[in-house]
């Protein structure tokens, strides 16, 4: 009789130990389930977020014109360190238009702007790196400035027309090349 107690016993022990690593292990599984649905609700959440503060394409523009002016004064006066610096900054704002606001409306802008990136502003970059000595900067400015306006026309935005600059944009910069 003692022998069929322990035995009960342990058969006892041995189910309640069973239930409640069940129990745990059903705890576990929901936290996971649930870790997973906080993990892409916070996805969604944080994206949404990057949205709504994204600047808006007029923003970014404002940036390119204020990075397009300043490129115009360093390449008029052969400072072509700066006139590099310039066209990067152009560049990637042109990169961020195209990953932040692929659309305008109903017209694609990534296409048009990246179609920009790889001509006018390419070629503008490969004046500016051999120093002038390729090629005329104005000629490849005023060609930048065309894609420009071609893209507003196409935009459905023609009134926006850009053009090169007769003051600089930063009178607190000096655009001269400064030797080293």
């Amino acid at each position: 009789m003692k022998a069929s107690y322990f035995v009960l016993l342990a058969v006892v022990v041995i189910v309640l130990i069973s239930a409640q690593f069940i129990i745990q292990m059903t705890e576990i599984t929901n936290l996971r389930a649930q870790h997973d649905t906080d993990a892409k609700m916070a996805v969604i959440e944080r994206d949404s977020l990057r949205a709504l503060l994204a600047p808006g394409l007029g923003e970014y523009m404002m940036g390119v014109q204020q990075h397009h002016a300043k490129l115009w004064f360093a390449g008029v006066n052969k400072n072509w360190d700066l006139a590099a610096y310039e066209i990067g900054e152009i560049d990637e704002l042109f990169g961020d238009v195209a990953a932040t606001h692929p659309t305008n409306g109903s017209i694609a802008l990534t296409p048009i702007v990246q179609a920009i990136r790889t001509r006018e502003l390419a070629q503008l970059d490969t004046v500016v790196l051999r120093r002038g000595e390729s090629g005329d900067f104005r000629a490849s400015f005023i060609a930048l400035n065309a894609a420009c306006n071609n893209c507003h026309k196409a935009t459905e935005h023609p009134f926006i027309k850009i053009q090169p600059p007769t003051t600089p944009p930063a009178t607190n910069q000096d655009y001269m090349l400064v030797e080293h």
